[in-house]
């Protein structure tokens, strides 16, 4: 892929935050639980990511790969397990469309405390 094909999937993924906003928070009200919707988000992206790795037929980690790593590098996962979280739990609260203004990476940075 060029360069232009990364950012027009970039805007793509961005362009649906807002559906998972309002199909998680959904998800959530029926299930009964915002923690259940984002267990169902989780296991649908680990069979499609899990799909993935078959279908490239991408290595898993041999000789104790995962045991060199440090914990910094798994924080991806608690970052990712809190954005889906918000994400079906906060647009029930304060709107899907204010969801997205807050997380949006220029209101919600570092840089401004």
């Amino acid at each position: 892929m060029n360069n232009v094909s990364y950012i027009l999937a970039t805007l793509m993924v961005g362009m649906c935050l807002p559906l998972m906003a309002s199909s998680n928070g959904a998800l959530g009200r029926t299930l009964g639980s915002p923690y259940l919707a984002t267990l169902c988000a989780f296991l649908i992206a680990a069979l499609l990511v899990g799909l993935l790795i078959a279908v490239t037929r991408t290595p898993l980690p041999v000789n104790g790969q995962l045991l060199k790593t440090n914990w910094v590098m798994w924080l991806g996962g608690v970052i990712i397990a809190m954005n889906i979280l918000t994400f079906s739990i906060v647009p029930q609260k304060i709107g899907v469309g204010n969801t997205i203004i807050f997380l949006s990476p220029d209101r919600s940075s570092l840089q401004y405390l």
